[in-house]
């Protein structure tokens, strides 16, 4: 504390030249505003990394997921005996798709 009654920082060093002591008084006040300040921003980046990536995640399985769950329920029918269903749809070019193609053609052999 200093003669004004404010908390500081002290520091003190010696100066080459002349060999002389200085005193340098920092307020704390100052200090801690910038550690404040960084630990704000901190908080705020880690947020913005966590929450902002979730609806991602959340849409990008969503997407992987329901054409799977759509053939899964398309097999329990069929199954079950249930031949006459709709054939399954899948506009995209991918593992999904070729596995409800072949899903598809597996019916209609059934059916026949």
């Amino acid at each position: 504390m200093n003669d004004k009654g404010r908390q500081v920082i002290i520091h003190y060093s010696r100066e080459d030249l002349t060999g002389r002591l200085i005193c340098y008084e920092i307020p704390q006040e100052e200090i801690v505003a910038s550690v404040n300040d960084l630990r704000t921003a901190f908080i705020i980046l880690l947020l913005v990394l966590i929450l902002v990536p979730c609806p991602i995640g959340y849409f990008v399985a969503n997407r992987i997921l329901s054409p799977i769950k759509a053939i899964a329920e398309y097999s329990k029918q069929v199954a079950v005996g249930n031949l006459r269903q709709k054939e399954l749809s899948d506009s995209s070019q991918d593992e999904v798709s070729e596995l409800a193609a072949s899903f598809a053609v597996m019916v209609t052999n059934l059916r026949e």
